[in-house]
């Protein structure tokens, strides 16, 4: 059977789950409900040099709206520099409910994977080219709320509707990859998880330390993956879900973790092997799996979800 990765949406419940882990009051009751909700994908980058004759196939599974909760195929070429993201893609999930003891309410989410034609997580990406070799990286895809206070309270109300829980997957010098490739996208406020946490700083054209007038190029975000993946000494790229990845002085590059040299710490989870940066050779395809993270929402890593609700 495989092994459930676990996601802690709230850390400081972590100390109160192993508090109250031998004295559960009674036996504990689960109500399972299978749910259906929209979500985006990982922004996913493909650099390579550019033809007038588009020779990168990208097949994907797009929410299918004469059929509401299912998906339905798409195809499309494209030549590189080229920027993918799905925004509508149906995913299932089933939601256990139950009680740990007399305080709180445990929630567990589990996702349906699903790397199939037609499923949430199907992706192909086909270099047809006979002689070019391209590169792929994966930038992260959520989206902050609109306003602190909203982020505020979507931190601590979770739900897989609502609940934001991290910036996007990678970043550089404190500026999440997706807001260097896209700032118009950037939140109109400075961002911190909890008090003990750096904040992202978003004010006027700042992103995390870059002053950002323009776009920055799909190739030159590229070179920063690729530099990671070479271990430079300069250029250093780290996790956002793992949340002490956010303090640059004390946590290990992304690397480290793909690797497998360190562990995340306070996330029950695990980074190992999965697919940030890669090359798609000529006539081979990347073909979405279990270390590809796809779905731009918590389980973007992770089949399951568990936190603890008063």
């Amino acid at each position: 059977m495989k092994k459930k990765d676990h996601f802690l949406l709230i850390i400081p419940v972590l100390y109160w789950a192993a508090a109250f882990a031998g004295c559960n009051r009674g036996p504990t009751h689960y109500i399972v409900e299978t749910k259906t909700s929209l979500c985006k994908t990982n922004l996913i980058g493909i650099a390579g040099e550019y033809s007038e004759e588009p020779y990168i196939e990208i097949a994907y599974s797009a929410a299918d709206e004469s059929n509401p909760g299912h998906n339905k195929k798409e195809t499309i070429m494209v030549s590189p520099p080229y920027v993918f993201q799905n925004d509508r893609v149906y995913i299932q999930y089933d939601v256990s409910k139950g009680m740990t003891n007399s305080y709180f309410t445990t929630y567990t989410e589990t996702l349906h994977r699903d790397w199939e034609e037609g499923g949430a997580e199907y992706l192909r990406i086909i270099n047809h080219s006979p002689d070019k070799t391209v590169e792929f990286f994966f930038a992260g895809g959520q989206e902050l709320p609109e306003s602190a206070a909203a982020a505020a309270y979507k931190m601590w109300r979770p739900s897989f509707e609502s609940s934001i829980g991290y910036l996007p997957a990678v970043h550089y010098k404190m500026a999440p990859v997706q807001y260097l490739l896209f700032p118009d996208r950037r939140p109109g406020y400075n961002y911190q998880f909890q008090d003990d946490f750096p904040t992202y700083y978003f004010e006027g054209n700042r992103c995390g330390d870059f002053i950002v007038t323009k776009p920055w190029t799909v190739d030159e975000i590229a070179a920063l993956y690729r530099a990671e993946y070479n271990r430079s000494n300069t250029i250093i790229l780290y996790i956002d879900g793992d949340y002490s990845s956010v303090d640059e002085e004390t946590s290990y590059r992304m690397i480290d973790y793909v690797q497998g040299r360190v562990k995340p710490h306070h996330v029950i989870h695990s980074y190992l092997d999965a697919k940030f940066w890669g090359t798609i050779k000529p006539g081979e395809t990347l073909k979405g799996d279990d270390k590809i993270g796809l779905l731009a929402t918590c389980f973007m890593y992770t089949d399951e979800i568990f936190y603890l609700v008063d």
